[in-house]
């Protein structure tokens, strides 16, 4: 009997219970911190084609696997360690860059209110006071780095990473979720 497909749920005070079968689980698949499917070793690899698929449906990729992804990874390469932005005012603004530890690290991009990819950025304003950061973030369409003139990107490193998502990173997991 072939398990049935799951659709990634809050995992906060979840048993570790596979979501497929029932047995003990302790694999975690995520789209997102504590958002995900619990499996158990056998049913990994139905946990993790399922996350995908519901980030493909939901036009999402996880930003640590945009970074690596042979498409994508030209882009992010291509950007300074620290780059400007321009603000919602229109306002060039300077020393962003990508995260690379925390929660933004667990992000994700994303399809923005005016339909273009966006990706999460930050930017250290003033010293850290004791425990809490002194980190904003924001998401930034990768257009943006282009009109921002960010020295290394170019239209065609853009035009590569737009077309990949836009073809899906994930679109193999969604047909196979999905089936025929």
């Amino acid at each position: 009997m072939q398990p049935t497909i799951q659709e990634p749920i809050s995992l906060g005070f979840r048993s570790l219970k596979c979501f497929y079968c029932g047995r003990y689980g302790d694999n975690h698949s995520v789209v997102g911190p504590l958002f995900g499917i619990i499996s158990c070793d056998e049913h990994k690899p139905l946990g993790r084609r399922d996350c995908n698929a519901w980030l493909h449906k939901n036009h999402r990729v996880r930003f640590r696997d945009a970074r690596d992804h042979p498409a994508l990874k030209p882009f992010f390469d291509a950007l300074p360690p620290k780059f400007p932005t321009i603000r919602s005012s229109g306002a060039r603004d300077d020393g962003w860059f990508l995260p690379t530890e925390g929660s933004a690290w667990d992000a994700v991009l994303s399809i923005n209110s005016a339909g273009q990819w966006a990706v999460p950025i930050e930017k250290n304003e003033g010293p850290a006071i004791g425990l809490q950061s002194n980190r904003i973030g924001r998401c930034a369409s990768l257009q943006s780095f282009l009109d921002a003139g960010v020295p290394g990107i170019t239209p065609d490193l853009l035009a590569t990473a737009v077309a990949a998502l836009e073809a899906g990173l994930y679109k193999a997991d969604f047909d196979a979720h999905t089936g025929p």
